[in-house]
């Protein structure tokens, strides 16, 4: 018996232990989320002032500073400061390993004065340890991945829980493919190598939930207060931990109520609560899991409660938010489906099979059996999808805001298999059933892999069948298809640092630049966001992740996009989720290899506050140039706008701002007295300068010039 149970427990335990080894090996392979180094810099501003009680990086060696425009700028103080050495050191140490991420503005009083918070923060100090231990000290890791490891290592604490617990309440059957489903999970897979919220607090809340169903059932106080820190560093990672809250609370009242229905007459209520113990614990739970929140938050110190409303100020704004026109679409009645389709669409067929059969068999037992355990998994899996279909609530970019009902999905698949498998072949021998759960587990674990490694490293762009794939989610134009939310641009500084020419020039049309691991660029290719030339064409580099992006409508993306062929591409399931231009006339479409024209209008007015330019016949807009007097007149364009019809009569706004302060160059030779618009070869028939100011200075004494190609 003692040998069965090993055996089961070796099984059990292999599957996050193999998850735990590939996770490791496979973490030079992703990026970085586009806003992760904000989190690495505040992380490492709280551990270096809880460490050393300093309040900056003065005591450890200058980094070097990478060729090319700074990282961070901040434009609210004095003289623009940006992330170089902004202090001169007294002392020079050669013997320390310094990361990248601890930068000598952004301080620790920085994010106590100046920084706008949203999320909480403990995630942060939580990366920066790992960091501070398998890079700083021991140096085993590399700089960004051993923030990394942090999410791999909470992920695989919640994989190894779930195998375990799974086991324990199902079997073995349903333990091994409850973890194989939760680790081979796509989004799951992809977003823990880089995703330094959503995989920690998935994580976080499956422990909690996890070790509260032990303390309850067993009567054990110390799972229970377990439960709290668990809870609290949920909390400290992200408010959607609050949804513990529910899903705790109305399992611990049904077992009261069935506790109650057994045994009620002959217990005591303090019985029916567990125990004094138990109380005690459920009564201190929220004051442990607020002391884990505040003491790893240093930005709450200063004000608790005024800057915890902040927060929950700013979860608010972002959940209610108006649905954009292509979100409505999914709306039923004021439901919001589009999260419920795209689980369906993106989750493996095999673990939606299971998983569909797994929770008709949970219902059949909460309705039958009034099943504790059931009724917390469902829960489990409903509370935090139905938190974000709510009439009034928001989400987008897919599910990974809510990545933690896929546990419960996980165990609901392992529910599944596991009663397809005993119901199947009740009539056969111990020895035959055996043989079919290891047939069953080869197949579901097969057919798991072959979109990891397909989509490798973009698993978390992964559709399935039922939408024809990333091909038909994007035919279909399924709302953030393609997002790898930065993870892709990794592939591209790969194929740079193995191509491109020594000293080339780099820029990103429309992403800052931390939002790439800078760390990983060659260190002579030039980075700089305002090297963009044009129709000059002076050679420069481009890079960008290509999706349902709304900012590729701005003039440099499209201007590349457009005029350029791209010199490399990163596909998956032939859909190209990033470009590499090199702007020179070698790569220039045959179609725009001609000079531009300036095109004669057939008529130029002013109707009440608007500059209209008519054409005879369509042409393709490169640029508006207006020259005007700015005498007594209102030089500002405010809220002015540009719209273009290749009818005449319907007109369609232009997304882009007439200026942009951080990307001068999209408007070259604008000043005081002359404005200019630029399009990437846009199709049009009429022009309307909508100025919204009949003081407007452009509606005085201007001079029109439009360039162009003729149709």
């Amino acid at each position: 018996m003692r040998k069965l149970l090993n055996a089961n427990l070796f099984f059990v335990f292999l599957v996050p232990v193999a998850f735990l080894v590939v996770s490791i090996l496979t973490l030079n392979d992703y990026g970085i989320n586009w806003d992760s180094p904000k989190h690495f810099i505040r992380g490492q501003s709280y551990l270096h002032f809880i460490l050393t009680g300093k309040r900056d990086f003065l005591d450890l060696p200058v980094y070097q500073i990478m060729k090319g425009e700074p990282d961070y700028v901040d434009f609210n103080v004095e003289g623009v400061t940006n992330s170089g050495i902004v202090k001169e050191r007294s002392l020079e140490i050669t013997n320390v390993r310094r990361s990248y991420f601890q930068s000598d503005f952004y301080t620790f009083d920085y994010f106590m004065t100046k920084h706008i918070h949203t999320h909480p923060e403990v995630n942060d100090l939580l990366l920066a340890a790992t960091n501070y231990i398998f890079y700083q000290k021991m140096g085993v890791m590399g700089d960004i991945e051993s923030y990394h490891f942090f999410i791999v290592l909470v992920t695989f604490a919640l994989v190894a829980a779930v195998s375990f617990w799974t086991y324990r309440q199902f079997g073995s059957l349903a333990s091994i493919v409850s973890s194989v489903s939760l680790v081979s999970y796509p989004l799951v897979f992809s977003e823990l190598h880089f995703n330094v919220k959503d995989p920690i607090l998935m994580s976080f809340f499956g422990l909690s939930i996890l070790s509260f169903h032990h303390g309850v059932l067993r009567n054990k106080s110390i799972y229970i207060l377990l439960s709290s820190v668990f809870a609290g560093f949920a909390l400290g990672t992200k408010f959607n931990a609050f949804f513990l809250i529910p899903i705790l609370g109305l399992w611990f009242l049904f077992v009261v109520f069935k506790r109650y229905r057994e045994k009620g007459k002959r217990l005591k209520l303090i019985d029916l609560l567990g125990g004094w113990n138990v109380l005690i614990a459920f009564f201190i739970f929220p004051f442990i899991s607020l002391f884990i929140l505040y003491i790893f938050s240093p930005y709450l110190w200063i004000d608790p409660v005024g800057h915890f409303m902040e927060i929950v100020e700013y979860y608010k704004s972002i959940g209610t938010e108006t649905l954009t026109p292509e979100m409505s679409r999914f709306l039923v009645r004021g439901w919001n489906t589009y999260p419920v389709f795209w689980i369906i669409i993106t989750t493996p067929l095999p673990i939606l099979f299971v998983f569909t059969v797994g929770i008709c068999y949970s219902m059949f037992l909460l309705f039958r059996e009034k099943s504790e355990m059931t009724f917390l998994i469902l829960l489990w899996f409903f509370i935090p999808i139905v938190r974000v279909i709510w009439p009034g609530t928001n989400i987008y970019g897919g599910v990974r805001q809510i990545m933690e009902f896929i546990p419960a999905m996980a165990i609901l698949s392992g529910v599944g298999a596991n009663w397809l498998v005993t119901n199947t072949v009740k009539a056969t021998s111990y020895k035959l059933r055996n043989i079919l759960q290891i047939i069953l587990l080869f197949v579901i674990c097969y057919l798991l892999l072959l979109p990891i490694i397909k989509y490798h490293p973009n698993q978390n762009v992964y559709f399935n069948k039922l939408i024809g794939g990333l091909k038909g989610a994007k035919e279909k134009n399924m709302p953030s298809w393609g997002n790898t939310y930065g993870n892709v641009y990794l592939q591209g500084i790969e194929w740079l640092n193995d191509n491109v020419e020594k000293d080339a020039k780099l820029a990103l049309p429309v992403n800052y630049i931390s939002s790439i691991p800078r760390l990983k660029l060659r260190g002579d290719i030039d980075l700089d966001n305002h090297y963009f030339s044009g129709t000059n064409r002076e050679g420069e580099y481009a890079m960008e992740m290509d999706y349902d992006w709304p900012l590729k409508s701005r003039y440099k993306y499209s201007y590349y996009d457009t005029f350029l062929d791209p010199v490399y591409e990163a596909k998956v399931d032939g859909v190209t989720l990033l470009k590499i231009w090199k702007n020179e006339i070698k790569h220039t479409k045959v179609k725009y290899l001609k000079n531009e024209l300036i095109l004669k209008p057939s008529s130029v007015k002013i109707e009440q506050q608007k500059l209209v330019i008519n054409f005879t016949d369509r042409v393709y807009l490169t640029k508006l140039v207006l020259d005007y007097s700015t005498n007594n007149c209102e030089k500002k364009l405010g809220d002015a706008y540009i719209s273009l019809s290749d009818d005449g009569k319907n007109f369609i706004r232009e997304p882009n701002p007439l200026f942009d302060p951080e990307s001068p160059e999209s408007s070259p030779g604008m000043d005081e007295d002359t404005f200019v618009y630029m399009f990437a070869a846009k199709s049009a028939r009429s022009i309307v300068l909508n100025t919204q100011n009949s003081h407007s200075c452009i509606l005085k004494d201007y001079n029109v010039k439009v360039m162009g190609f003729p149709r």
